[in-house]
């Protein structure tokens, strides 16, 4: 797989977790590493609800923010 492919294959699985965990993410021991990935996924996740909440802080106020979070 070229670099290009796999980054689209990277990038896509941070916000699709129903996609394979993308070659390369392994643990010490060359096994895959489906929970240290997760934690990345988490992570790239709650970063783009921060996000949002900064850009729309009307819509925040409006609302609770466990209903913005989970809307987002």
């Amino acid at each position: 797989m070229n670099s290009m492919h796999w980054h689209k294959h990277f990038a896509r699985a941070l916000t699709a977790p129903d996609l394979p965990l993308p070659d390369g993410i392994i643990r010490h021991d060359g096994c895959p590493d489906l929970k240290r990935f997760n934690v990345y996924r988490n992570n790239h996740v709650m970063s783009l609800i921060s996000n949002l909440k900064d850009g729309f802080p009307l819509v925040l106020a409006i609302v609770s923010d466990d209903f913005f979070s989970y809307m987002a």
